[in-house]
């Protein structure tokens, strides 16, 4: 596996074990202040749906990052805002690179979600 992808499977797999720590200490916490057993969400389709609306939300952040390093968001911030900052095609890759990384942790929390709704 190249380094670079290394690097990026890595930096995703750890968003993805943060977002799912996040998860589960909220379940936990809404469970012990309803008083209901900590399986039950889970059973109801509950955790699932909650790692798809991330998935989403991830793949919002990633595309808004892509489409902001392009060149009509660009020209937008110069003709409107009256920004001197110019578009250039190393900024475009930067940001389609920083995309690639979110989109690749949405991948992991879809497949998260589709794996524990077919599980439970």
């Amino acid at each position: 596996m190249p380094e670079g992808w290394r690097k990026a499977v890595f930096w995703a797999l750890k968003v993805n074990f943060f977002i799912l720590a996040v998860d589960l200490i909220l379940l936990l916490t809404w469970s012990l202040l309803y008083n209901i057993n900590v399986v039950a969400p889970v059973r109801r389709d509950f955790f699932p749906f909650l790692l798809l609306l991330e998935s989403g939300l991830v793949f919002l952040i990633g595309g808004t990052i892509a489409m902001a390093s392009s060149i009509f968001p660009s020209k937008i911030r110069e003709h409107v805002f009256h920004s001197e900052e110019k578009w250039s095609k190393e900024k475009l890759k930067k940001g389609e690179a920083k995309a690639n990384l979110y989109i690749l942790a949405g991948i992991f929390l879809f497949l998260e979600s589709v794996g524990l709704a077919l599980l439970v």
